[in-house]
Order: C-alpha cells, then sequence, then structure tokens
C-alpha cells in the first residue's frame, strides 16, 4: 500500500513522533451499482467525511473496514481494493493517527447502525459522483482546527487516488 502522505504541519522530529502512541483506523470509498460514491453528512456540524473510523482490538484493516461501512452507511461492502495510507502527527493527543482506504463494493444495503455520539452528530449518507464527492469533501468547512483540515485533506486525497 503506498503511503499517501504524512501530515506534520506541527513539524514534530523523528525522535518525538517515535515516541507518540500509534491509532490505527480505515476509510471507506463505497462504490454503489451506479458508480456513486458514499459520503457521510454530519448535520450538527454540516460537513462531508468518507466513512470510517478506528480499527477495533485484534481486527485487521480490512475487517475495520467492512465493520465501519456497514455501522455508518448500512452497505454490506466488499473490498475491492486499496487505495493508501496517511500519517497524521497529532501531537496535541500525543497520537499518529495511521488511516489506510479502501474501495468497496456494495453487496447488500440495510439501516446503519449508529452509536449514540453520532446520533447527536445526526449522520446521515449521501450518494453523489466521484466529483461531486470531492467538491463536498472542501466545500464550506468551517473548523480551523489543524486535525480537522488534516482528515478534509486525507478524504479529499484519497478521492483522488481511486
Amino acid at each position: 500500500m503506498n503511503t499517501h502522505k504524512i501530515f506534520n504541519e506541527e513539524n514534530y522530529s523523528d525522535r518525538e513522533i517515535s515516541e507518540m502512541r500509534k491509532r490505527h483506523a480505515v476509510r471507506s470509498i463505497i462504490i454503489n451499482k451506479n458508480k456513486e460514491i458514499a459520503l457521510i453528512y454530519y448535520g450538527r456540524d454540516a460537513y462531508y467525511s468518507l466513512p470510517g473510523g478506528g480499527v477495533h482490538g485484534q481486527e485487521d484493516f480490512t475487517e475495520a473496514c467492512i465493520r465501519e461501512s456497514r455501522e455508518e452507511t448500512g452497505c454490506v461492502v466488499r473490498v475491492e481494493k486499496e487505495v493508501g495510507e496517511t500519517y497524521e502527527i497529532r501531537g496535541r493527543s500525543n497520537v499518529i493517527n495511521i488511516t489506510k482506504c479502501f474501495v468497496c463494493g456494495v453487496v447488500d444495503q440495510k439501516e446503519p447502525i449508529l452509536q449514540p455520539d453520532e446520533e447527536e452528530k445526526e449522520m446521515s449518507v449521501i450518494w453523489c459522483t466521484q466529483e461531486k464527492a470531492q467538491e463536498l469533501i472542501l466545500k464550506n468547512y468551517a473548523s480551523q482546527d489543524l486535525y480537522d483540515i488534516y482528515c478534509q485533506q486525507r478524504d479529499f486525497l484519497f478521492l483522488q487516488n481511486i
């Protein structure tokens, strides 16, 4: 899998980075039979994201991708290919967020299984073209938090590389 980007705008040294805790996460580019891509819309804060989240316990990245896709979008998916990975150096929380992205096809569609915090964020799924997905990821992103900006840039980068 190719590393597409290391986000380190705070310029942490290799020594500092080597002492940070690692968090593993996934993102899914889910494509339906109409060649549309699933995006998560966070209504409370009015932004878009690729579906995904943290890798739990003994899961591998592929298993986490399948689980997160099902939970957030309701889609039962098959992983078709790896897109790449990014590293977000998050010194404020002493974490390196390692995110791997996969392209997935839809096998079945069910209801999402949202957690209470996800319901509070008013999460919903929209389907759109790749071009529209890229536009929405960049559109009206109000947060000036560096780590939120990393997430936006990461998702945009993954969409460019499918």
